[in-house]
């Protein structure tokens, strides 16, 4: 590879996380100098102000950057060291006995998080009500989807509702009780070793024990017990899969690359058959997978490196056909047959995302505005024209940026992820009087006594956790491993979807692990005079 390609290569990879470090940047001076100035619809209310959170974590990594440095100097005025590095870089090489230790506290989570549920969760309403009401039809009925006017709506969430059914199906066969609860442990199950993945991928990218720990505990603490996993929705159902694509993503250069390459894209898709947004972590790893090959083209032999393209490209076909494939075997067994004129499409939520009255949140108005139309092609048209309308509207410039704020507000300063705001998200409760369902629902319940330290637990957290992503801007290019910008890049990529899009801030928990990794990698930059860089493997 020539010296040219070598330093565009590693230029690009440097201003697409300074790209990612401003827009987190971007993002705190938002929260924090507007959190009252503007009227959001779609967060709760933290009764400590965001400035002050945002005081406290500054305050956190001022006290790491200046023990980071105390430390480096002593250990330069005790040996010439630049052995220190390589003395802590020896300390860290064998994880394997940490990563046990997380792999055993995996099953303890999981048991914790059933535990946390039990006690707290009752039947939600809006999508998920829609949902469940198929479920059980399908279950004890025999019933199909047909052409239900909801699904063909939101075409993606038959397949959630087929995958529920066979879950619920199973249950019953084994003689248990088909009802709510099943579905909300097999999400456990999902997002319990999400966090070991999470923790394997700050193992890859820093190299630094305590960045994995410390990832791991952030995971628990905001994603693991987070009352959103008493709620079986898409988002609890796809958290493992933009995780374990970036997790196999680190470890191709240690496995086999063509299984690597089958299995992210396959289960990439499957996350995507049940929420959309899943699909942009692969797009990202594609696109640069691609453009490292096209850098590194001429570097030795031609030949190979061809070979090696071809055969990750069958992998990717093979696993596109497969999911393809599978997707239509689910949409025969739940006899789905959507109304193609019935379909909302992106366009709408583009056009939603650009509304003033909800800050680009949910409006049923532009539900109904879109559904007017009486064809797909006509509400594509219409969604387009009025999304650049209101885009327009803005102008001048101060009332664009005025509703930005308020979007960004919407979509990033609430660490709940905006719990409990949906429609009828209360839906059915169900009585449980033991001291332990009392306690938790005192906390996790809008009425309940603790709620409000909850609140400000989870924004004081989730406020640290922007900080550190910030931390991303120190470094310099020589530092940089080109890994670590692609969960940067998927980090980013997430969150214009939801300034461009609907914004929601419950759309941002599938990609928490990698916001955490991000999070992970600019503590390491910040301290990095005293425990060096993670190195590309």
């Amino acid at each position: 590879m020539s010296d040219r390609l070598f330093k565009a290569e590693k230029w690009f990879c440097r201003l697409a996380e300074l790209l990612f470090a401003v827009f987190v940047l971007g993002i705190l001076y938002v929260i924090i100098d507007n959190q009252y100035d503007h009227i959001f619809p779609y967060n709760n209310y933290c009764i400590v102000p965001n400035r002050y959170l945002f005081y406290g974590a500054a305050g956190v990594l001022c006290v790491l950057f200046v023990l980071a440095q105390g430390m480096h100097l002593i250990a330069a005025a005790k040996s010439k060291a630049p052995s220190l590095p390589r003395a802590h870089k020896e300390k860290q090489t064998d994880f394997r006995k940490l990563m046990r230790v997380l792999g055993i506290l995996t099953p303890v989570l999981f048991a914790a998080q059933v535990f946390v549920s039990y006690e707290i969760y009752f039947e939600s309403g809006w999508d998920v009500f829609k949902i469940m009401k198929m479920v059980y039809a399908m279950v004890f009925e025999g019933a199909k989807i047909g052409n239900a006017d909801y699904f063909s709506m939101c075409t993606n969430n038959f397949f959630l509702t087929g995958i529920f059914a066979g879950i619920l199906k199973a249950v019953n066969a084994l003689g248990f009780e088909a009802t709510y609860f099943p579905l909300i442990v097999f999400g456990c199950m999902l997002v319990a070793p999400t966090g070991w993945l999470l923790a394997d991928c700050v193992r890859m990218l820093t190299g630094r024990k305590d960045l994995v720990i410390g990832s791991w505990i952030l995971f628990v603490l905001l994603s693991g017990l987070s009352p959103w996993i008493s709620i079986p929705y898409s988002d609890t159902y796809t958290i493992f899969f933009p995780t374990f694509a970036i997790w196999a993503f680190l470890r191709i250069k240690e496995s086999n690359h063509v299984r690597m390459w089958f299995l992210i894209v396959f289960l990439s898709l499957i996350g995507y058959f049940i929420k959309p947004t899943v699909i942009l972590a692969l797009i990202v790893m594609v696109f640069f997978a691609g453009l490292h090959f096209l850098f590194h083209l001429k570097d030795g032999n031609r030949t190979e490196r061809l070979r090696y393209m071809g055969g990750n490209v069958l992998a990717v076909l093979v696993a596109v056909v497969l999911a393809l494939l599978l997707r239509a075997g689910m949409k025969q067994v739940t006899g789905f047959t959507p109304d193609p004129e019935r379909y909302l499409p992106p366009a709408h939520y583009f056009m939603m995302g650009w509304g003033y009255d909800y800050a680009g949140g949910y409006n049923q108005e532009d539900n109904n505005f879109s559904m007017d139309f009486p064809t797909t092609e006509a509400r594509v048209k219409g969604d387009i024209e009025e999304g650049i309308r209101r885009i327009k509207s803005y102008y001048p410039y101060n009332k664009l940026v005025h509703f930005i704020s308020r979007k960004m507000l919407n979509n990033f300063s609430d660490g709940t992820f905006a719990w409990g705001f949906e429609g009828g998200f209360y839906y059915i409760f169900r009585e449980n009087n033991t001291a332990p369902a009392k306690f938790l629902r005192s906390i996790f319940y809008h009425d309940g006594k603790y709620f409000d330290r909850f609140v400000a637990f989870a924004q004081a957290l989730w406020i640290l956790t922007l900080c550190m992503c910030a931390c991303n801007l120190f470094g310099g290019i020589r530092k940089r491993t080109g890994r670590d910008t692609i969960v940067m890049i998927s980090v980013l990529a997430i969150f214009c979807f939801v300034m461009v899009f609907e914004a929601r801030a419950r759309y941002l928990y599938l990609y928490t692990p990698l916001i955490y990794m991000a999070a992970a990698t600019g503590v390491a930059r910040l301290t990095s005079p005293v425990f060096g860089e993670a190195e590309e493997k």
